[in-house]
Protein backbone atom coordinates (compact mmCIF):
# COMPACT_ATOMS: atom_id res chain seq x y z
CA UNK A 1 0.00 0.00 0.00
CA UNK A 2 1.05 3.56 -0.61
CA UNK A 3 2.41 5.62 2.28
CA UNK A 4 -0.18 8.39 2.32
CA UNK A 5 2.07 10.68 4.35
CA UNK A 6 4.20 11.09 1.24
CA UNK A 7 1.46 12.93 -0.68
CA UNK A 8 0.01 16.43 -0.08
CA UNK A 9 -3.58 15.18 -0.21
CA UNK A 10 -5.07 18.32 1.38
CA UNK A 11 -3.39 20.62 -1.15
CA UNK A 12 -4.38 18.42 -4.08
CA UNK A 13 -7.97 18.25 -2.82
CA UNK A 14 -8.12 22.05 -2.48
CA UNK A 15 -6.79 22.40 -6.02
CA UNK A 16 -8.80 19.79 -7.95
CA UNK A 17 -11.72 19.03 -5.63
CA UNK A 18 -12.89 15.66 -4.41
CA UNK A 19 -13.28 12.87 -5.14
CA UNK A 20 -10.13 12.26 -7.17
CA UNK A 21 -7.81 9.39 -7.99
CA UNK A 22 -4.17 9.58 -7.02
CA UNK A 23 -1.81 7.33 -8.99
CA UNK A 24 1.85 6.94 -8.12
CA UNK A 25 3.63 6.19 -11.38
CA UNK A 26 6.91 5.28 -9.73
CA UNK A 27 5.24 2.75 -7.45
CA UNK A 28 3.49 1.17 -10.41
CA UNK A 29 6.71 1.12 -12.42
CA UNK A 30 8.49 -0.77 -9.64
CA UNK A 31 5.75 -3.41 -9.53
CA UNK A 32 5.61 -3.81 -13.31
CA UNK A 33 9.39 -4.05 -13.63
CA UNK A 34 9.57 -6.59 -10.79
CA UNK A 35 7.12 -8.82 -12.65
CA UNK A 36 8.98 -8.26 -15.92
CA UNK A 37 12.18 -9.46 -14.27
CA UNK A 38 10.34 -12.53 -13.01
CA UNK A 39 9.40 -13.61 -16.53
CA UNK A 40 12.68 -12.44 -18.06
CA UNK A 41 11.19 -9.64 -20.18
CA UNK A 42 13.56 -6.79 -20.89
CA UNK A 43 12.78 -5.36 -24.33
CA UNK A 44 9.83 -3.14 -25.21
CA UNK A 45 7.08 -5.12 -26.94
CA UNK A 46 7.50 -4.81 -30.68
CA UNK A 47 11.28 -4.28 -30.52
CA UNK A 48 13.75 -7.05 -31.34
CA UNK A 49 14.57 -9.12 -28.29
CA UNK A 50 17.73 -10.97 -27.31
CA UNK A 51 16.75 -13.84 -29.58
CA UNK A 52 16.06 -11.49 -32.49
CA UNK A 53 12.34 -12.28 -32.37
CA UNK A 54 10.12 -9.18 -32.44
CA UNK A 55 8.13 -8.45 -29.33
CA UNK A 56 9.91 -10.98 -27.14
CA UNK A 57 8.12 -11.11 -23.80
CA UNK A 58 10.24 -13.35 -21.62
CA UNK A 59 12.93 -15.91 -21.03
CA UNK A 60 12.93 -19.06 -23.18
CA UNK A 61 9.66 -20.87 -22.61
CA UNK A 62 8.12 -18.06 -20.55
CA UNK A 63 6.07 -14.96 -21.39
CA UNK A 64 4.32 -12.31 -19.31
CA UNK A 65 1.08 -10.58 -20.26
CA UNK A 66 -0.82 -7.74 -18.62
CA UNK A 67 -4.60 -8.25 -18.37
CA UNK A 68 -5.39 -4.75 -19.49
CA UNK A 69 -9.00 -4.81 -18.30
CA UNK A 70 -7.50 -4.06 -14.88
CA UNK A 71 -6.56 -0.58 -16.06
CA UNK A 72 -6.30 0.38 -19.73
CA UNK A 73 -5.13 3.98 -19.27
CA UNK A 74 -2.51 5.03 -21.82
CA UNK A 75 0.24 5.76 -19.24
CA UNK A 76 -0.29 2.32 -17.67
CA UNK A 77 -0.06 0.61 -21.06
CA UNK A 78 3.08 2.58 -21.80
CA UNK A 79 4.72 1.33 -18.59
CA UNK A 80 3.77 -2.24 -19.49
CA UNK A 81 5.10 -1.96 -23.05
CA UNK A 82 8.36 -0.36 -21.91
CA UNK A 83 8.85 -3.27 -19.50
CA UNK A 84 8.67 -5.72 -22.43
CA UNK A 85 5.37 -7.34 -21.49
CA UNK A 86 2.54 -8.41 -23.82
CA UNK A 87 -1.15 -7.71 -23.21
CA UNK A 88 -4.48 -9.52 -23.03
CA UNK A 89 -7.47 -7.49 -24.25
CA UNK A 90 -11.15 -8.30 -23.72
CA UNK A 91 -12.78 -6.15 -26.41
CA UNK A 92 -12.13 -4.66 -29.80
CA UNK A 93 -11.70 -1.24 -28.25
CA UNK A 94 -9.09 -2.55 -25.80
CA UNK A 95 -7.17 -3.94 -28.77
CA UNK A 96 -7.27 -0.49 -30.38
CA UNK A 97 -6.10 1.10 -27.13
CA UNK A 98 -3.16 -1.30 -27.04
CA UNK A 99 -2.30 -0.54 -30.68
CA UNK A 100 -2.40 3.22 -30.00
CA UNK A 101 -0.10 2.64 -27.01
CA UNK A 102 2.48 1.10 -29.35
CA UNK A 103 1.85 -2.64 -29.07
CA UNK A 104 2.16 -4.31 -32.49
CA UNK A 105 -0.62 -6.29 -34.13
CA UNK A 106 -0.26 -9.71 -35.72
CA UNK A 107 -0.29 -13.18 -34.21
CA UNK A 108 3.39 -14.10 -34.66
CA UNK A 109 4.33 -13.26 -32.02
CA UNK A 110 0.92 -12.72 -30.39
CA UNK A 111 1.80 -9.54 -28.52
CA UNK A 112 -1.91 -8.71 -28.22
CA UNK A 113 -4.40 -11.48 -27.46
CA UNK A 114 -8.16 -10.86 -27.53
CA UNK A 115 -9.93 -13.03 -24.93
CA UNK A 116 -13.72 -13.01 -24.74
CA UNK A 117 -16.75 -15.26 -24.34
CA UNK A 118 -18.82 -13.54 -27.04
CA UNK A 119 -18.05 -11.19 -29.92
CA UNK A 120 -19.85 -7.84 -29.87
CA UNK A 121 -19.51 -4.33 -31.25
CA UNK A 122 -16.32 -4.02 -33.31
CA UNK A 123 -14.48 -7.09 -31.98
CA UNK A 124 -14.46 -9.21 -35.14
CA UNK A 125 -13.71 -6.23 -37.38
CA UNK A 126 -10.73 -5.35 -35.19
CA UNK A 127 -9.54 -8.97 -35.24
CA UNK A 128 -9.62 -9.00 -39.03
CA UNK A 129 -7.87 -5.64 -39.36
CA UNK A 130 -5.25 -5.98 -36.62
CA UNK A 131 -4.72 -9.76 -36.99
CA UNK A 132 -4.27 -10.25 -33.24
CA UNK A 133 -4.71 -13.70 -31.69
CA UNK A 134 -8.37 -14.52 -30.89
CA UNK A 135 -8.75 -16.50 -27.66
CA UNK A 136 -12.26 -17.95 -27.66
CA UNK A 137 -14.26 -18.69 -24.52
CA UNK A 138 -17.39 -20.20 -26.14
CA UNK A 139 -17.72 -22.95 -28.79
CA UNK A 140 -19.90 -20.89 -31.13
CA UNK A 141 -17.19 -18.29 -31.60
CA UNK A 142 -15.43 -20.59 -34.08
CA UNK A 143 -18.45 -20.22 -36.37
CA UNK A 144 -18.39 -16.45 -35.86
CA UNK A 145 -14.76 -16.31 -36.98
CA UNK A 146 -15.36 -18.62 -39.92
CA UNK A 147 -18.35 -16.63 -41.20
CA UNK A 148 -16.34 -13.41 -40.90
CA UNK A 149 -13.60 -14.87 -43.08
CA UNK A 150 -10.94 -15.15 -40.38
CA UNK A 151 -8.22 -17.65 -41.24
CA UNK A 152 -5.46 -18.05 -38.73
CA UNK A 153 -4.48 -19.43 -35.33
CA UNK A 154 -6.74 -19.28 -32.30
CA UNK A 155 -6.51 -19.79 -28.57
CA UNK A 156 -9.10 -21.63 -26.48
CA UNK A 157 -9.99 -20.60 -22.95
CA UNK A 158 -10.92 -23.67 -20.93
CA UNK A 159 -12.99 -23.79 -17.75
CA UNK A 160 -11.01 -26.32 -15.70
CA UNK A 161 -13.88 -26.93 -13.29
CA UNK A 162 -12.33 -25.00 -10.39
CA UNK A 163 -11.37 -21.41 -9.65
CA UNK A 164 -12.06 -18.48 -7.35
CA UNK A 165 -13.70 -15.08 -7.33
CA UNK A 166 -14.43 -12.64 -4.54
CA UNK A 167 -17.97 -14.09 -4.54
CA UNK A 168 -19.49 -17.08 -6.34
CA UNK A 169 -21.06 -14.91 -9.04
CA UNK A 170 -17.63 -13.82 -10.23
CA UNK A 171 -15.82 -17.16 -9.97
CA UNK A 172 -13.18 -17.48 -12.68
CA UNK A 173 -13.68 -21.23 -13.04
CA UNK A 174 -16.07 -23.95 -11.94
CA UNK A 175 -19.77 -24.66 -12.50
CA UNK A 176 -20.82 -21.10 -11.55
CA UNK A 177 -18.41 -19.44 -14.01
CA UNK A 178 -19.35 -18.40 -17.53
CA UNK A 179 -15.70 -18.08 -18.52
CA UNK A 180 -14.17 -20.65 -20.83
CA UNK A 181 -15.30 -23.94 -22.34
CA UNK A 182 -16.19 -26.90 -20.14
CA UNK A 183 -13.80 -29.87 -20.65
CA UNK A 184 -16.41 -32.24 -22.06
CA UNK A 185 -17.06 -29.80 -24.95
CA UNK A 186 -13.41 -29.64 -26.03
CA UNK A 187 -13.54 -32.61 -28.42
CA UNK A 188 -16.27 -30.86 -30.40
CA UNK A 189 -14.38 -27.56 -30.33
CA UNK A 190 -11.22 -29.23 -31.59
CA UNK A 191 -13.10 -30.94 -34.45
CA UNK A 192 -14.93 -27.74 -35.43
CA UNK A 193 -11.71 -25.72 -35.41
CA UNK A 194 -9.95 -28.33 -37.53
CA UNK A 195 -12.77 -28.32 -40.08
CA UNK A 196 -12.65 -24.50 -40.21
CA UNK A 197 -8.87 -24.50 -40.74
CA UNK A 198 -8.20 -22.69 -37.45
CA UNK A 199 -5.24 -24.27 -35.63
CA UNK A 200 -5.52 -24.12 -31.82
CA UNK A 201 -2.11 -22.81 -30.78
CA UNK A 202 -2.86 -21.62 -27.23
CA UNK A 203 -4.71 -23.19 -24.29
CA UNK A 204 -5.78 -20.69 -21.66
CA UNK A 205 -7.21 -20.91 -18.14
CA UNK A 206 -7.64 -18.63 -15.16
CA UNK A 207 -8.35 -19.74 -11.61
CA UNK A 208 -8.20 -16.52 -9.60
CA UNK A 209 -6.47 -15.96 -6.30
CA UNK A 210 -8.25 -18.00 -3.63
CA UNK A 211 -9.03 -16.88 -0.08
CA UNK A 212 -5.68 -17.92 1.39
CA UNK A 213 -2.20 -17.02 0.14
CA UNK A 214 -0.86 -20.62 -0.20
CA UNK A 215 -3.97 -21.60 -2.14
CA UNK A 216 -2.81 -19.68 -5.20
CA UNK A 217 0.29 -21.83 -5.65
CA UNK A 218 -1.68 -25.01 -4.91
CA UNK A 219 -4.35 -24.23 -7.49
CA UNK A 220 -1.81 -23.09 -10.07
CA UNK A 221 -0.09 -26.48 -9.80
CA UNK A 222 -3.50 -28.13 -10.13
CA UNK A 223 -4.13 -26.10 -13.30
CA UNK A 224 -0.74 -27.16 -14.62
CA UNK A 225 -1.67 -30.82 -14.25
CA UNK A 226 -5.03 -30.19 -15.90
CA UNK A 227 -3.32 -28.78 -19.00
CA UNK A 228 -0.69 -31.52 -18.98
CA UNK A 229 -3.51 -34.01 -19.48
CA UNK A 230 -5.03 -31.94 -22.32
CA UNK A 231 -1.92 -31.11 -24.35
CA UNK A 232 -1.49 -34.47 -26.13
CA UNK A 233 -4.92 -33.94 -27.72
CA UNK A 234 -3.95 -30.52 -29.11
CA UNK A 235 -1.01 -31.14 -31.46
CA UNK A 236 -0.81 -27.51 -32.69
CA UNK A 237 -0.72 -25.99 -29.19
CA UNK A 238 2.65 -24.45 -28.41
CA UNK A 239 1.50 -22.13 -25.58
CA UNK A 240 -0.31 -22.61 -22.27
CA UNK A 241 -1.56 -19.47 -20.54
CA UNK A 242 -2.08 -20.02 -16.81
CA UNK A 243 -3.96 -16.76 -16.30
CA UNK A 244 -3.31 -14.30 -13.52
CA UNK A 245 -4.55 -14.19 -9.96
CA UNK A 246 -1.27 -13.25 -8.27
CA UNK A 247 -2.49 -12.19 -4.80
CA UNK A 248 -2.56 -8.54 -3.79
CA UNK A 249 -2.83 -7.66 -0.07
CA UNK A 250 -5.85 -5.41 0.47
CA UNK A 251 -5.51 -5.32 4.26
CA UNK A 252 -2.52 -3.79 6.07
CA UNK A 253 -1.91 -6.95 8.08
CA UNK A 254 -1.98 -9.27 5.06
CA UNK A 255 1.38 -10.60 3.83
CA UNK A 256 2.46 -9.78 0.28
CA UNK A 257 2.97 -12.62 -2.16
CA UNK A 258 6.68 -13.25 -2.71
CA UNK A 259 7.41 -13.39 -6.44
CA UNK A 260 10.58 -15.31 -5.63
CA UNK A 261 8.32 -18.25 -4.77
CA UNK A 262 6.62 -17.94 -8.13
CA UNK A 263 9.56 -18.44 -10.48
CA UNK A 264 10.26 -22.08 -9.47
CA UNK A 265 6.58 -22.84 -10.02
CA UNK A 266 6.74 -21.38 -13.54
CA UNK A 267 9.91 -23.31 -14.33
CA UNK A 268 8.18 -26.46 -13.10
CA UNK A 269 5.26 -25.69 -15.42
CA UNK A 270 7.56 -25.26 -18.45
CA UNK A 271 9.20 -28.63 -17.81
CA UNK A 272 5.99 -30.49 -16.89
CA UNK A 273 3.95 -29.23 -19.84
CA UNK A 274 6.81 -29.79 -22.28
CA UNK A 275 7.10 -33.41 -21.17
CA UNK A 276 3.35 -33.92 -21.48
CA UNK A 277 3.24 -32.45 -24.98
CA UNK A 278 6.44 -34.06 -26.21
CA UNK A 279 7.58 -30.67 -27.54
CA UNK A 280 8.60 -27.24 -26.29
CA UNK A 281 5.69 -25.35 -24.72
CA UNK A 282 5.70 -21.66 -23.85
CA UNK A 283 4.07 -20.82 -20.52
CA UNK A 284 2.34 -17.47 -20.17
CA UNK A 285 1.27 -15.78 -16.95
CA UNK A 286 -1.21 -12.92 -17.10
CA UNK A 287 -1.71 -10.72 -14.03
CA UNK A 288 -3.80 -7.57 -14.14
CA UNK A 289 -4.83 -6.34 -10.71
CA UNK A 290 -1.50 -7.32 -9.13
CA UNK A 291 0.42 -4.86 -11.31
CA UNK A 292 -1.75 -1.79 -10.68
CA UNK A 293 -3.99 -2.13 -7.61
CA UNK A 294 -1.46 -1.05 -5.00
CA UNK A 295 -0.39 2.12 -6.82
CA UNK A 296 -3.56 4.19 -6.51
CA UNK A 297 -6.00 5.55 -3.98
CA UNK A 298 -9.44 7.12 -4.22
CA UNK A 299 -9.50 10.37 -2.24
CA UNK A 300 -12.80 11.83 -1.00
CA UNK A 301 -13.99 14.07 1.82
CA UNK A 302 -16.08 13.35 4.88
CA UNK A 303 -19.00 15.79 5.02
CA UNK A 304 -20.99 14.46 7.92
CA UNK A 305 -21.57 11.54 10.26
CA UNK A 306 -25.19 10.55 10.81
CA UNK A 307 -26.88 7.73 12.69
CA UNK A 308 -29.91 5.50 12.59
CA UNK A 309 -31.48 3.88 15.68
CA UNK A 310 -32.26 0.25 16.29
CA UNK A 311 -35.85 -0.88 15.79
CA UNK A 312 -37.79 -4.00 14.84
CA UNK A 313 -36.14 -3.92 11.42
CA UNK A 314 -32.63 -4.23 12.78
CA UNK A 315 -29.69 -2.56 14.51
CA UNK A 316 -28.85 1.09 14.08
CA UNK A 317 -25.68 2.27 12.34
CA UNK A 318 -23.38 5.24 12.08
CA UNK A 319 -22.80 6.40 8.49
CA UNK A 320 -19.82 8.44 7.34
CA UNK A 321 -21.14 10.63 4.50
CA UNK A 322 -18.53 11.25 1.82
CA UNK A 323 -18.63 12.81 -1.65
CA UNK A 324 -17.66 9.56 -3.44
CA UNK A 325 -19.80 6.53 -4.02
CA UNK A 326 -19.95 3.20 -5.78
CA UNK A 327 -20.00 5.08 -9.09
CA UNK A 328 -16.38 5.96 -8.26
CA UNK A 329 -15.27 2.56 -6.94
CA UNK A 330 -17.47 -0.33 -8.01
CA UNK A 331 -15.65 -3.33 -6.53
CA UNK A 332 -17.13 -3.19 -3.00
CA UNK A 333 -20.67 -2.82 -4.39
CA UNK A 334 -20.27 -5.53 -7.03
CA UNK A 335 -18.14 -8.06 -5.18
CA UNK A 336 -18.29 -7.15 -1.49
CA UNK A 337 -14.55 -6.45 -1.87
CA UNK A 338 -12.55 -5.00 1.00
CA UNK A 339 -10.57 -1.78 0.48
CA UNK A 340 -8.65 -0.47 3.44
CA UNK A 341 -9.83 3.03 4.34
CA UNK A 342 -7.91 5.78 6.06
CA UNK A 343 -9.19 9.18 7.13
CA UNK A 344 -6.56 11.82 7.62
CA UNK A 345 -4.88 10.84 10.87
CA UNK A 346 -7.72 8.48 11.73
CA UNK A 347 -8.64 5.01 10.66
CA UNK A 348 -12.19 5.32 9.39
CA UNK A 349 -14.27 3.11 11.59
CA UNK A 350 -13.17 5.25 14.53
CA UNK A 351 -16.38 7.22 14.03
CA UNK A 352 -16.04 9.17 17.27
CA UNK A 353 -12.74 10.70 16.21
CA UNK A 354 -14.21 11.95 12.96
CA UNK A 355 -17.30 13.32 14.70
CA UNK A 356 -15.19 15.22 17.21
CA UNK A 357 -13.13 16.72 14.38
CA UNK A 358 -16.25 17.87 12.54
CA UNK A 359 -18.21 19.04 15.57
CA UNK A 360 -15.19 20.96 16.83
CA UNK A 361 -15.07 23.00 13.66
CA UNK A 362 -12.07 21.16 12.29
CA UNK A 363 -13.48 21.05 8.78
CA UNK A 364 -13.95 18.22 6.38
CA UNK A 365 -11.51 15.37 6.73
CA UNK A 366 -9.77 13.55 3.92
CA UNK A 367 -10.95 9.98 3.45
CA UNK A 368 -8.93 7.55 1.33
CA UNK A 369 -9.76 4.16 -0.18
CA UNK A 370 -6.51 2.26 -0.71
CA UNK A 371 -5.47 -0.31 -3.34
CA UNK A 372 -7.91 1.20 -5.81
CA UNK A 373 -5.83 1.06 -8.99
CA UNK A 374 -7.55 -1.95 -10.55
CA UNK A 375 -10.67 -2.16 -12.73
CA UNK A 376 -11.27 1.59 -12.75
CA UNK A 377 -10.08 2.55 -16.23
CA UNK A 378 -13.23 4.52 -17.01
CA UNK A 379 -12.85 6.44 -13.75
CA UNK A 380 -9.35 7.80 -14.18
CA UNK A 381 -8.58 11.46 -13.85
CA UNK A 382 -5.32 12.30 -15.62
CA UNK A 383 -3.50 8.98 -15.48
CA UNK A 384 -0.08 8.36 -14.03
CA UNK A 385 2.41 11.06 -13.27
Amino acid sequence: MLDLAAYPLDRIADRVGTPFWLYDGESMRRTVESFARLVGASEPSGAPGRSGAPGRSGAPGLSGRYAMKANAARPVLRLVREAGLWVDATSGNEVLRARRAGFPGGADPPVIMLTSDVYRDNAIQVLLEERVLPNIGSPGMIGDLQRAGYRGPIGVRVNPGFGHGAVESCDTGGPSSKHGIWPDALDGVRATARAAGLPIVTLHGHIGTGPELPEFSTNLRRLMEFFAALLPSFPDAHTVNLGGGIPHPYRPDEPAYDLADFRPLLEEAIARLGRAAGRAVRVEIEPGRYLVAGSAVLVTRVHEVKETRSNEKGEGHAFVMVDAGFCDLLRPALYGSYHHIEGGMYEVGVITAIEERLNGGGGFDIYVGCSAGSVVASLLANGVR
